[in-house]
């Protein structure tokens, strides 16, 4: 279920923008992204949203995840078997979050919490829930054959992640990040690598993403879940009911 267990910053990669290439340099690539490349308004005209993709994991499971999501700030994700045994479900409502796993629920720590507010403001508006001055240029590389600005990125609770801007597309397509294992409540680390893009409803989302832990040696472990977007459904009037905790929490000490 560990594999499971690390899904905090995913959404930004599951939401990052691709803007037409030019030529490239920190300042405009920033401006690129704390614009949202022009689509602002587009996004900004989704009030709630459900996300479907497909998830191959590192032991051969083909299972489905769900994203839902409500303005202002409500998140609810589900992963369950191609058969419909539920696996984990993840409810945020804003002011408090649990981790349903195999049927044992979990209360979020204040850390946990920390990285769903910004999880979620980070959905809605993209990076405008960062300043300009969060990002720290480090420098350009070139990894298989494509060229990249490297930013560190700082968010309201001094936690920082490391993203990689395509310099060619402008899209960010891999981001490091440290966050907390759902399971053993510790500190972990992840890399998120967008392999493809697709366009629904004028708004750009990565189709295809790999997800890898990384261990303390700063190797990619050999874990890898790949994640395809199989479908978006905008404005559909998510009910509130969807993210009750309180719900929850009285069924499971019935």
């Amino acid at each position: 279920m560990k594999t499971f267990s690390k899904i905090s910053l995913i959404f930004i990669v599951l939401f990052s923008l691709s803007c037409n290439s030019g030529k490239v340099d920190e300042n405009e690539v920033l401006n690129k992204i704390m614009n949202l490349c022009g689509e602002k308004e587009t996004v900004q005209k989704i009030k709630d949203q459900k996300q479907v993709w497909s998830i191959h994991d590192s032991k051969g499971n083909n299972l489905k995840c769900f994203y839902f999501y409500k303005r202002p700030n409500k998140f609810k994700m589900q992963i369950i078997t191609m058969d419909g045994n539920p696996l984990l479900l993840t409810i945020y409502d804003g002011n408090k979050g649990i981790n349903k796993i195999f049927g044992e629920t979990h209360i979020m720590t204040q850390t946990e919490l920390n990285e769903y507010r910004i999880t979620i403001l980070t959905w809605l508006d993209k990076f405008s829930v960062y300043q300009k001055k969060d990002f720290n240029f480090i420098k350009n590389i070139k990894d298989d054959d494509k060229e990249y600005l490297v930013f560190d990125v700082t968010d309201e609770f001094k936690q920082k992640h490391r993203i990689y801007v395509n310099s060619e597309t402008k899209t960010i397509d891999i981001i490091e990040e440290s966050h907390i294992d759902i399971i053993s409540k510790q500190p972990s680390a992840r890399k998120i690598v967008t392999k493809s893009y697709t366009k629904i409803e004028n708004v750009t989302y990565p189709q295809e993403v790999v997800v890898q832990d990384v261990n303390e040696s700063n190797q990619v472990a050999n874990n890898a879940r790949f994640l395809k977007l199989e479908s978006v459904f905008n404005n559909i009037n998510i009910e509130d009911s969807e993210f009750d905790i309180d719900a929850i929490i009285k069924e499971d000490t019935k």
